[in-house]
C-alpha cells in the first residue's frame, strides 16, 4: 500500500488547530496526521491526540531486568566457581551488591535512552514531507492518504426531497461498481445504507456529485481532495 503525504503551512495557531477540527470532523484518525512545529507549544495546544507517555516504565523495567540479571550471573560464579576463603560462605552478599547495583543503574540507564527515542517516536521514517519554512516559525500540519483507492464509484446523502438523486438511487443502486445509498433517518427505508465518512469515501477512485435542492453538498471537499476522480451528475 503506498502513501500520500501532505503538509499545510499556516501562519498562527489558530488556523492550525481549526484545520485539525476540520480533519477531525471529517472522519480522519488522530494517527493519520500530526503537527510540525518549531516552537515549543504545550502538547495538545492544537487540539492534536496526546499519547500517554510511558516513559517511567522503561527505567523501571531496565532496572528490574539488571537486577534480575546481575543476582543469576553472580549467584551462579559462585557455585559453579565455589571459592571458599577462610571458611566463609560461598555467597557473600556484600561483594554482590556492588555488581547488582552497576547493573541495576547501566540496565536503568540504557532502557531510559531507548525509552527518550521511542516515546519521541525518533527515527520517524513515516514523515516523509516537511518545509523548512517551519523552522522560521510556521506551523505545519501533515496528513499521509493511502493512493491505493477502490476502482468503485461511491455517494452517500439525503434523497427525499431532491428527484435527482430519487432518480439516481432507484435506477443505479444495484450496479456492482456503484456503492451508493441514503443514509436516511429511518435505517429500514429504501436503499438505505450507513453513513460512510469523508476518510473513508476517499479510498474510492469516484465520486458521485449529485445535484440537490441547489448544488452538490459534497461538491466542495471532493474537488478540493486530490486523487479524487469526482463525477457530477
Amino acid at each position: 500500500m503506498s502513501n500520500l503525504s501532505i503538509l499545510g503551512l499556516y501562519d498562527n495557531p489558530d488556523s492550525a488547530a481549526d484545520a485539525l477540527d476540520a480533519l477531525h470532523d471529517s472522519g480522519f484518525d488522530s494517527n493519520d496526521f500530526d503537527v510540525l512545529t518549531g516552537t515549543p507549544y504545550p502538547e495538545g495546544a492544537f487540539g492534536e491526540h496526546v499519547p500517554q507517555h510511558r516513559l517511567f516504565r522503561f527505567p523501571l523495567f531496565g532496572a528490574i531486568m539488571g537486577l534480575t540479571l546481575s543476582v543469576f550471573l553472580t549467584t551462579t560464579t559462585q557455585i559453579v566457581y565455589p571459592l571458599i576463603t577462610g571458611g566463609k560462605p560461598i555467597l557473600s552478599i556484600f561483594a554482590m551488591l556492588v555488581i547488582m547495583y552497576e547493573m541495576t543503574m547501566l540496565s536503568a540507564v540504557v532502557t531510559t535512552v531507548i525509552g527518550i527515542l521511542f516515546e519521541s517516536r525518533l527515527p520517524d521514517i513515516s514523515m516523509n514531507v516537511y518545509d523548512t519554512r517551519i523552522t522560521e516559525g510556521l506551523i505545519g500540519v501533515s496528513l499521509v492518504c493511502s493512493t491505493d483507492k477502490k476502482d468503485i464509484a461511491v455517494w452517500r446523502g439525503y434523497a427525499k426531497n431532491s428527484k435527482n438523486r430519487e432518480y439516481f438511487i432507484k435506477n443505479y443502486y444495484d450496479v456492482p461498481t456503484f456503492d451508493i445509498g441514503q443514509h436516511a433517518p429511518k435505517i429500514n427505508e429504501p436503499w438505505y445504507k450507513a453513513y460512510m465518512p469523508i476518510s473513508e469515501q476517499l479510498k474510492y477512485k469516484f465520486i458521485f456529485c449529485i445535484e440537490g435542492a441547489d448544488t452538490a453538498t459534497n461538491i466542495k471537499w471532493v474537488m478540493s481532495c486530490v486523487n479524487t476522480r469526482s463525477c457530477i451528475y
